[in-house]
């Protein structure tokens, strides 16, 4: 039965993990996407000032 309960408290925990870890990809999507943001933004400067 100490296992059963053991169990299920892994398997919270694993949970807990993918959700956090769900988060972080997000997070770091955002994050690629900002600065791919800041990239286009940079070179349309760049080709305005060029021309």
């Amino acid at each position: 039965e100490s296992d059963n309960s053991q169990c299920s408290t892994l398997r919270s925990d694993l949970t807990i993990i993918q959700s956090v870890w769900n988060d972080m990809k997000k997070q770091d999507k955002l994050r690629q996407t900002k600065s791919r943001n800041r990239g286009n933004v940079s070179k349309m400067l760049q080709e305005t000032y060029l021309q």
